[in-house]
């Protein structure tokens, strides 16, 4: 429990500087850019999120300890599929007819986008396996600083959205080379090697992959159907409420999560009674922490955007009453769900979001006729996600550590 609190202080205090430093600019953001440019940036970041896939989820074998012996394969597996992958994007989006048919601003920076995030995660969880969470820290430190300039940088030369969107991706690219030294051991194998590599850790393509492509794809539907029902700037409104409730949401979330999964990778099949003892200890202290948060943004949050960023985001403060009970339970509950993947059962976790997913597309289906306003559908959509939330911290306990006593 010692080095998992060494650890979680580490992420927490370079994510709560990150976090810091955008709340700092924000109100400074929100006057240099119109909630229409900030709506295409969320619009973009929705997109993003669909296809941040990275290695298909092999690369969150990199962090397991019973995937050690095949480590340096794993890393030149992982570093092919992103690729190709990234070809693949930059192709399908640089294609006139795609962005015709999808109107996502930017499309073409999706596939820049996508590589950034990609490096940094594998090169993130490399550091992970080597116990090195404060070098990873450094990395976050130094990714939000650049960010952070670069977004003033875009706001004060007038760049407009597309300034946004580069700011984001350059602090990513930076942050992954902050990773970079020294370089991991990488095995130049035949494709036969790599594929039998691929083929004995595929419950991670198999199951993690359309899991998280699903998640993100939940993550996604807010901006999208916003901005397609009814503006982009309505899109920039539940942009920034949701980037201001997710600030001290990821300083708490962020850092215990990963932390959380690293530590389970260890004790999963050594010690599943201490783990199941940590992961009681966090759910109980995370909610004991988020609690206030929670009724801060609740009471608070219409006047006090309307304060910091000006009267024209007053509906992003509406906003913001409502995200907070849906933000603060994955917070709570959401560090359980690594358990799946810690476990390789990550089919029971596949199942639950599939029913997630259904859910809210029977929600749209059933009320669309209805969403006169957006705080209709926000509400629906994140009374849907808090259940299902609770639905997914209780399936891990029971059924990964349902066996072992607290």
């Amino acid at each position: 429990m010692h080095n998992l609190t060494q650890n979680i202080l580490s992420l927490s205090g370079a994510v709560g500087y990150a976090k810091v430093v955008s709340l700092l600019i924000t109100p400074l953001i929100t006057r240099l850019f119109s909630p229409e440019e900030y709506g295409y940036y969320t619009t973009f970041m929705a997109a993003l999120a669909m296809i941040s896939v990275g290695a298909v989820k092999y690369e969150n074998t990199l962090v397991l300890q019973s995937c050690k012996k095949d480590f340096s394969q794993l890393c030149t597996l992982t570093l092919s599929i992103v690729l190709f992958i990234f070809l693949a994007v930059l192709t399908f989006t640089t294609t006139q007819g795609t962005r015709e048919l999808f109107s996502i601003p930017h499309a073409p920076l999706l596939a820049l986008a996508y590589l950034s995030t990609s490096l940094f995660d594998i090169f993130k969880k490399i550091q992970y396996q080597k116990n090195q969470f404060r070098r990873v820290a450094w990395a976050l430190l130094l990714q939000s600083t650049w960010t952070a300039g670069g977004k003033l940088l875009s706001g004060i030369f007038s760049w407009g959205s597309t300034g946004l969107i580069l700011s984001g991706i350059s602090g990513v690219f930076l942050a992954a080379l902050a990773l970079l030294y020294p370089l991991p051991t990488f095995n130049i194998t035949s494709p036969k090697a790599l594929w039998a590599v691929a083929q004995k850790y595929q419950e991670f393509p198999r199951y993690t992959f359309p899991t998280t492509l699903l998640s993100a794809f939940v993550v996604a539907i807010p901006p999208l159907y916003l901005s397609w029902n009814f503006s982009s700037a309505t899109a920039g409104y539940y942009g920034l409420a949701y980037a201001m409730v997710r600030v001290p949401a990821q300083i708490i979330g962020s850092a215990v999560n990963d932390a959380y999964y690293a530590e389970a990778g260890k004790r999963i099949h050594t010690n599943p009674k201490a783990l199941k003892q940590i992961t009681t200890s966090l759910r109980r202290k995370s909610l004991l922490i988020s609690t206030p948060f929670l009724l801060f943004f609740i009471l608070l949050a219409p006047s006090l955007f309307t304060t910091l960023f000006g009267a024209a985001w007053h509906e992003a403060g509406v906003y913001a009453q409502i995200l907070p009970i849906m933000v603060f339970a994955d917070v709570i509950f959401e560090p359980a769900g690594r358990l799946f993947e810690a476990a390789r059962r990550q089919k029971i976790l596949f199942r639950l979001i599939i029913f997630r997913v259904l859910s809210i597309v029977f929600f749209l289906l059933a009320v669309n006729e209805t969403f006169q306003s957006p705080l209709l559908f926000l509400c629906g959509y994140c009374s849907i996600n808090t259940l299902f939330s609770l639905i997914i911290h209780r399936t891990a306990l029971s059924h990964i550590l349902g066996d072992t006593p607290e």
